[in-house]
């Protein structure tokens, strides 16, 4: 089920070559719940564990960083950083 996954993308009635990805599921599929909360669950603990300015929240398939700041400059770099430090959400899937 989750092996030799293609996908094809259309923009203004253009239809790009069939594309294959890594990872995924058929639409529709009772199980897709269940591995996508499996699959996900990672993501939310790229944060780091100890910050009071970091923050991610999930629910069934949206996930959410939060950075608390004085300022959205300091903000702009807490996200940075939760994006980009070396266990962060950019090298998680």
């Amino acid at each position: 089920m989750l092996l030799s996954r293609q996908t094809c993308l259309c923009f203004n009635n253009y239809w790009l070559d069939w594309l294959s990805i890594s990872n995924g599921t058929t639409q529709g599929c009772p199980l897709s719940m269940i591995f996508y909360a499996l699959y996900n669950a990672p993501l939310l603990l790229t944060v780091h564990p100890n910050s009071a300015s970091e923050i991610s929240i999930g629910f069934v398939n949206d996930t959410m960083f939060l950075a608390i700041a004085q300022s959205l400059k300091e903000a702009h770099r807490i996200l940075v950083d939760m994006m980009e430090h070396a266990q962060g959400s950019f090298n998680w899937s």
